[in-house]
């Protein structure tokens, strides 16, 4: 009941409006006065007004006077309302006649309300069915973008703190969808968690249920869960989802660890998701009645806003609760700002562009991305994937960056594959920028002072600023009137403390020219450092983390309570480890040496220790580590040379930052090779003892995966972590929008 009184608490300070199309039921009208007099939310009651005051009396309901009272048949905004629905629904062939006799419905004219934004959200079905209640949603409001589905979810709550979050559990699907399918199930995944954040408060690790737990029994009911999971993680990258898993791995730790040893979820799900609804419906009413669970909801989720169906066996309690549950579901979409939306996030190199297209509601979800490539040279590439479609690839001349993101653009509002009906539903622009300077800690909101800023930097960050600047010029020809944001490299980096960016040459340069360690990979060093200590249940700002971000360019940060105080990478992203095709750290002698003997001049000085040197350079072979380990298995000493190289460069960087840090507690590994490459985490971390490290083999077994791979003897934690950049871009973006 303490979560009851703290989501009542939060709905006070919200000052939303919520429509009660029931005006005249007389369990409603009490609530309604309930809710008025402590101040939940300000109340529209739709109905007969002589009826309601007749009520209002007969009851001595004392703050009914202050609620918004709406007439069916002769409101100020019939006409008004009448074209809105025929503008929604002229696609069904819907008629003026049809849409003025609909306006008259007070469960079509509470949808109109919230579609226009006279009202937050709506509570109905104290009288009417589930399906008179959703048919008008689904026909007006729609769902959220991403998601097709809508779904019933409970929140439980137990005596028992050991469950849960203290207790509380959420689960679905309790009320609608009778035998969802896997991509269905994905989506109901991605929505429960949601109403966590929303409505609970809680950080969602979701248990995707079934009879069987990590292949231990095999099915096609078992195959629908886990082809769910994984759709699921696609769609929520930022989520801890796992499965498929039995309730008591999910819920007890013991169990967990031993049926699901590693999983960042087993042992400690706060959100429970049915594989149907037969299953969920008698869960949760098993609990309810046998273990005195108390069970509130349903709580309607994938809508566009928060609507919700009352049982027509409810209380006036039950309506009381469930429009302040109301009340946090608006807030919650409106604080994570999210409704609808949309963030285009770039990363545009010299000859490329990276992007995808984000909703950022409650619980991201990517609607497309893809890759331009080749972009200046005779034959170009364009790679385009939407959510739930074929990708779509096209080879042709694309002369310059403007050509790419028309490309990029004409894509999204493709009338086959495309995921927007208008560009107009670009909310946002979010730019990867390589290099903020001593200028940027943060992101900022693009203008003119900050083009400048960038555009100095590029003497510095020749290779990227300014192809970084290129895309941000260009898209604002393209998009003029949509905000820009750019999310920097570097920015979490400039914690360093002066005694770890300062180079032992003469201190004049750095006054000068700003030469100095500043280090890159910053958004993805302190998304994966937070991530892990949202998974461990941790207080980042107690610990010391060692961060590995392996793949074709790598680094390695220090993070002492939270942030960054000395990183690998330096002026620029050539220093520091051997890298795909980067020379790491280099005796600078030995560079103009061999500059003097082979008669470099710099572009082609630069070019070798940035594209010709790294394991491809010492392996001949290639800098794709897949290739690398296919060449040492047939006997390529160069091969294994370059690979023993580049793991004794991690590990001795890991060794070092433990010394800056005074111990560790955790390491984690992350990018596109730490996440997938189990060879690589071994052998960096095998004969580590002294820093606590065993890492378990077999946990070590794993691709992409957020999973803990130490031993639970290792005194010092090791994760793999998933890292997501364009959704930090794309958080950013919403933040600074």
């Amino acid at each position: 009941m303490e979560l009851l009184e703290q989501i009542k608490e939060n709905a006070k300070k919200q000052c939303k409006t919520i429509v009660l199309p029931e005006g005249t039921e007389e369990r409603t009208i009490q609530a309604a006065d309930q809710i008025i007099g402590e101040g939940i939310a300000k109340i529209i009651l739709i109905g007969n007004p002589a009826e309601i005051q007749a009520l209002a009396q007969k009851h001595n309901l004392k703050n009914i006077g202050k609620a918004t009272v709406i007439d069916p048949e002769s409101h100020a905004k019939k006409e008004q309302y009448a074209d809105l629905l025929v503008e929604l629904r002229k696609s069904k062939g819907m008629t003026r006649e049809q849409a003025l006799k609909l306006v008259t419905d007070p469960l079509y004219l509470a949808t109109l309300m919230i579609k226009s934004g006279d009202a937050d959200g709506e509570v109905a079905g104290a009288k009417n069915a589930t399906g008179d209640v959703l048919r008008p949603a689904l026909q007006i409001v729609k769902t959220l973008p991403g998601i097709s589905v809508v779904s019933g979810a409970f929140l439980l709550l137990t005596n028992k703190p050991e469950y849960g979050e203290n207790g509380l559990i959420v689960c679905a699907d309790c009320a609608v969808l009778p035998n969802p399918t896997a991509e269905e199930l994905a989506q109901i995944a991605v929505s429960t968690a949601g109403t966590a954040r929303a409505i609970a408060k809680i950080e969602p690790r979701v248990a995707m249920l079934s009879f069987s737990t990590k292949g231990s029994a095999k099915n096609e009911l078992v195959d629908k869960v886990v082809k769910a999971t994984e759709l699921a993680k696609q769609m929520a990258p930022d989520v801890m989802i796992d499965g498929e898993m039995q309730a008591d791995a999910a819920l007890v730790p013991s169990v967990g660890a031993s049926k699901a040893p590693g999983s960042p979820v087993a042992g400690k799900a706060n959100v429970l998701i049915f594989p149907s609804l037969e299953v969920g419906n008698i869960s949760y009413k098993l609990v309810q009645r046998i273990a005195g669970i108390e069970a509130v909801g349903p709580v309607l989720q994938g809508m566009a806003a928060p609507i919700n169906d009352l049982s027509r066996g409810c209380s006036v309690s039950d309506i009381v609760n469930l429009v302040a549950i109301t009340v946090n579901r608006a807030d919650g979409i409106k604080t994570f700002n999210k409704i609808e939306m949309n963030v285009l996030v770039l990363n545009c190199g010299s000859s490329s562009i990276k992007y995808q297209l984000l909703n950022m509601d409650a619980v991201p979800v990517v609607l497309a991305k893809g890759i331009v490539e080749k972009i200046g040279l005779t034959y170009g590439s364009f790679t385009y994937k939407p959510e739930g479609k074929d990708k779509v690839v096209a080879e042709q001349p694309i002369m310059d960056h403007s050509v790419g993101m028309d490309l990029i653009l004409k894509a999204l509002v493709h009338p086959d594959h495309g995921v927007l009906k208008s560009l107009n539903e670009i909310d946002a622009v979010g730019h990867r920028v390589a290099h903020g300077g001593e200028y940027f800690s943060e992101s900022v909101k693009i203008d003119d002072e900050a083009k400048a800023k960038i555009k100095a930097l590029g003497e510095i960050a020749p290779l990227h600023n300014p192809a970084n600047l290129k895309g941000i010029e260009t898209m604002e020809k393209l998009l003029p009137s949509v905000p820009q944001v750019a999310v920097f490299d570097t920015s979490f980096h400039q914690t360093l403390p002066k005694k770890a960016f300062i180079y032992g040459i003469p201190y004049e340069y750095y006054e000068e020219y700003g030469v100095r360690r500043y280090g890159f990979h910053g958004t993805s060093h302190k998304f994966v450092a937070e991530k892990a200590c949202r998974i461990l249940g941790w207080d980042i700002t107690e610990k010391k983390i060692i961060t590995c971000h392996l793949g074709n360019g790598a680094s390695i940060t220090a993070i002492d309570k939270g942030k960054s105080v000395d990183t690998s990478m330096g002026f620029t992203p050539v220093a520091g480890l051997v890298m795909g095709t980067r020379a790491g750290d280099l005796d600078l002698g030995a560079l103009l040496y061999i500059c003097e003997k082979e008669g470099l001049d710099l572009p082609k000085a630069n070019n070798l220790i940035n594209k010709k040197s790294g394991v491809q350079g010492i392996s001949g072979v290639s800098s794709d580590f897949r290739e690398l380990q296919a060449a040492m298995e047939k006997g390529n000493e160069k091969a294994a040379l370059a690979l023993d190289v580049f793991c004794y460069n991690v590990k001795k960087y890991i060794g070092a930052y433990a010394a800056v840090l005074n111990g560790v507690d955790l390491i984690i590994f992350t990018g596109g090779i730490g996440e997938n490459d189990n060879l690589v985490r071994w052998e960096t971390c095998k004969n580590m003892d002294y820093l606590g490290i065993q890492v378990d083999k077999q946990k070590n077994e794993v691709r992409g995966k957020d999973t803990i791979i130490s031993t639970e003897q290792s005194t010092t934690t090791v994760m793999t972590v998933t890292t997501d950049e364009e959704l930090v871009i794309a958080m950013d973006t919403v933040r600074l929008s």
